[in-house]
């Protein structure tokens, strides 16, 4: 015999079983029977043994589980789609969501429909997410709670390139790198990647590379297009492979590059395609022409500067496109010095015929440099204003000069000692260098030292005719100019 009593302490129905219908010695089997409405306080009349009961059968409660769909998913990191998950309820309702044992919160990590049977787990949410095992799982208001498994994957899918130098008269190469990184409790089963190529470009077959030597891949052609395969797996994670494309003579404006990553991990069903990130890759033409501290385009524009007349400045002609991504180095730029002041000179400027040109220090003056390419031109971004300053004072170069360089006997004259360097510059700034001065046929008065390169004195004649020689030392070596007058 079964019984169903409810336990006034508790306010639950439960069930009791005897092993005769006249025993009075009853086991519990089942506490708090969960289809029961606990606010039903009068249960008389309702035997299941007999079959019999009154009117108070109708608040027994039935249900059904409800279900998911899908129930196993796999997801990327990083994908910007929202994993859509459709509830076959069975009458209950959908009360919230927990990811992990952790509630989730409406309307931030996810969404619903108006019926409640359609929730929308929200990108925001599974991207943060750690690589591995994600268990949705939805609370019901009766039955099971259904789950979806979702297997978050960490996989980095990336191709890069630089632009390419528009309307050339020749083809040109580029080459196109391409990342793949997945979790590390995967394993690989298939690896492929398929490209659409613009018009007229065309993959060189014999150029693909990869950084795992261990890998085989190939090139092929087919009904994916020209689709890169490997016979022999990269087990190397992440790993990096390679392949030229030929861009046509005359080319211009921007083209795109759609890529797919096809993939499959042992375990899988099926293989999966993803998207080469960005989508599609973008290759762009040279807009301008830069000159450049960097020959990789790592670089910025050269910065206005001071170079000391004898010194060197080694400068880059860098191509870049619209928004200022590096392009190439350009080895056949023509070099110029423009908005010079008369003692810059274009000699000063030395193509190096590799991309690069230097630019000597030689007589005071400014200039900007400047590269150019193209036909049309690439537009030239010249360096910043290179200012030639003096070297150091050079007792070879340095002057003494006098006025008047005649007087009489007893006259005096007035010596200027004027500072250059060894370029013939003049100083403008004596900083710490000392000059001292001695004479025949006279006499030399106190050396003022000024500010601005020069030095002064004044030669008094002797009482009687003479040429008089005016020496220096500068530094405490002699300069090599002297003046001689009568």
């Amino acid at each position: 015999r079964i019984s169903i009593r409810e336990d006034f302490t508790t306010h639950t129905w439960d069930m009791y079983a005897s092993n005769s219908v006249s025993s009075t010695e009853l086991e519990l089997i089942q506490a708090d029977l969960d289809f029961i409405d606990n606010t039903i306080d009068n249960f008389t009349g309702f035997d299941i043994y007999s079959g019999n009961s009154t009117s108070y059968l109708e608040y027994v409660k039935g249900y059904s589980d409800s279900s998911v769909s899908p129930s196993h998913v796999q997801r990327v990191l990083g994908d910007s789609a929202d994993l859509v998950i459709t509830v076959n309820t069975n009458g209950n309702t959908a009360e919230g969501i927990t990811g992990n044992g952790y509630p989730m919160v409406p309307v931030t990590d996810y969404t619903s429909n108006e019926a409640g049977n359609v929730f929308t787990i929200l990108n925001t949410y599974s991207n943060l997410q750690s690589a591995g095992t994600l268990n949705l799982v939805f609370e019901m208001s009766d039955g099971a709670n259904p789950t979806t498994v979702v297997d978050i994957i960490a996989i980095r899918a990336e191709h890069t390139s630089l632009g390419y130098m528009p309307n050339l008269a020749v083809s040109q190469t580029l080459t196109i790198t391409n990342t793949f990184e997945y979790s590390d409790s995967k394993t690989l089963n298939i690896l492929n990647m398929s490209n659409s190529l613009p018009a007229n470009w065309e993959i060189d077959t014999n150029s693909f590379s990869c950084s795992d030597a261990g890998a085989v891949g190939a090139i092929v052609s087919n009904e994916y297009g020209n689709q890169i395969s490997f016979t022999t797996l990269p087990t190397e994670n992440p790993v990096t492979f390679t392949y030229d494309v030929i861009i046509p003579a005359s080319e211009t404006g921007t083209n795109e590059i759609y890529s797919t990553i096809i993939y499959r991990f042992v375990g899988d069903n099926n293989p999966t395609e993803y998207p080469m990130q960005p989508d599609p890759l973008e290759i762009k033409p040279a807009t301008m022409i830069r000159v450049e501290d960097e020959a990789n385009g790592s670089g910025d524009v050269v910065a206005a500067q001071s170079v000391t007349a004898g010194s060197s400045i080694t400068v880059y002609s860098i191509a870049r496109d619209e928004d200022t991504n590096f392009v190439a180095l350009v080895t056949d730029a023509t070099w110029t010095m423009e908005n010079v002041t008369p003692d810059v000179e274009q000699s000063d400027l030395v193509d190096n015929d590799n991309g690069s040109a230097t630019f000597t220090g030689h007589l005071v003056g400014s200039g900007n440099i400047q590269a150019a390419f193209g036909d049309p031109a690439l537009t030239p971004v010249q360096s910043g204003l290179i200012t030639v300053t003096p070297a150091d004072a050079d007792k070879d170069q340095t002057t003494i000069t006098a006025d008047p360089v005649s007087t009489n006997v007893g006259g005096t004259s007035a010596i200027t000692v004027q500072l250059k360097d060894a370029y013939g510059n003049d100083i403008t700034e004596t900083g710490t260098n000392a000059v001292t001065l001695s004479a025949t046929g006279g006499t030399i008065g106190a050396v003022t030292t000024n500010l601005d390169g020069t030095f002064t004195a004044t030669f008094t004649g002797g009482t009687t005719p003479a040429t008089a020689v005016i020496s220096g030392e500068l530094n405490g070596v002699a300069i090599e100019t002297r003046r001689k007058w009568n």
